[in-house]
């Protein structure tokens, strides 16, 4: 009796590719099937590919409806009402400056900062009987005038003398001792900022004669 061994053998295996929308991605890990989208993008991650994502950020607005389809966000919060939500504009108060060197991007502005102006006075008065400089910041705003640096000056030849800095109350007064020198005296607020909201702009008040003590 002869007996055979088998050494080796081959195995010819074929099937076919079940991709019923051609796209190139088969069923079972086809993230949108019936919909062609061979880049199998999904931008939430939720497994649903974005063609046929009704909400393709995820933040629970159809896309229908969402001013900013492809970034997220919920709030949908639209500074300009210019139907962009502010998540995915580069301009969100829409004045012309963009959000990144705006110094208040949610507040339109056409200053070079790009916030609103609030306009500011500043007054002096002297009260002689109690050798006091006194006055007030006023502006339409509460921050503009409370806590703002007051500074007093002397006018002389050639460049005034800067001789005090104080600060305003809650109200916007300000007061410091009268100088023993005789001259004009005036006072300014320089130009500031309350962060990301306006810029208080700078005033000088009219000139106070003080005589020698």
């Amino acid at each position: 009796m002869t007996t055979a061994r088998l050494n080796s053998w081959s195995v010819t295996i074929s099937y076919t590719v079940c991709d019923a929308d051609g796209d190139g991605a088969e069923e079972h890990t086809d993230n949108c099937k019936g919909l062609a989208n061979p880049d199998q993008a999904d931008l939430d991650g939720d497994g649903l590919g974005n063609a046929c994502d009704a909400d393709v950020d995820g933040d629970g607005a159809p896309d229908s409806g969402d001013n900013c389809v492809t970034v997220p966000n919920p709030d949908q919060a639209d500074a300009d009402r210019n139907g962009v939500g502010d998540a995915c504009t580069g301009d969100d108060d829409g004045d012309g400056r963009a959000d990144a060197v705006d110094g208040c991007p949610l507040a339109a502005g056409a200053t070079a900062s790009g916030c609103p102006n609030v306009t500011r006075s500043v007054s002096i008065k002297l009260v002689k009987k109690h050798s006091l400089l006194v006055g007030s910041v006023g502006a339409g705003l509460a921050g503009c005038r409370a806590e703002a640096e007051v500074t007093l000056w002397k006018q002389r030849r050639g460049a005034d003398r800067r001789l005090v800095l104080t600060t305003t109350d809650d109200r916007g007064r300000w007061r410091t001792r009268a100088p023993r020198a005789a001259g004009k005296y005036y006072a300014s607020v320089s130009r500031t900022y309350l962060t990301r909201l306006v810029e208080c702009a700078p005033d000088t008040s009219p000139k106070v004669r003080v005589r020698r003590r």
